[in-house]
């Protein structure tokens, strides 16, 4: 497989799993009364994701696929073994927390809503790279 089409595979993992969870956020936006609270938990955690945790994850990603060499690339090496863990374990605590209602709702629609837009932002990286790569 290409690094190229890895690269978009990647990429398109990201925005379905942002799309997903911003989903999940916005149909819980609350009314006035824990407005505040939500857009906190937005902000919140747009600026964390965004700004310190994904940077690093997808730089680990990138670095690992320029590594290795291109004949023996597989689909599963969009990501590193240990982003793939990261990923399960997030889903299923994301998962777990709202099934057994662990947080409130004002948590989980703004968290949600600011993690999602911060899946959605570090799609640029491996389309940047795409792009590099057709020059």
């Amino acid at each position: 497989m290409s690094r190229e089409k890895l690269y978009a595979l990647a990429a398109l993992l990201w925005f379905v799993a942002g799309v997903n969870v911003l989903r999940i956020g916005l149909l819980g936006w609350p009314t006035e009364e824990h407005l505040l609270g939500s857009s906190l938990w937005a902000v919140g955690s747009l600026l964390f994701f965004a700004g310190f945790i994904f940077p690093r994850v997808v730089r680990r990603n990138l670095t690992s696929l320029t590594q290795r060499s291109e004949v023996a690339l597989r689909w599963y090496h969009c990501f590193t073994p240990s982003s793939w863990i990261i990923m399960c374990v997030m889903i299923t605590l994301g998962v777990t927390i709202r099934m057994l209602e662990l947080a409130p709702p004002t948590f989980i629609t703004g968290f949600y809503t600011g993690l999602g837009l911060s899946l959605i932002l570090s799609i640029y990286p491996y389309l940047r790279e795409i792009i590099l790569l057709r020059r």
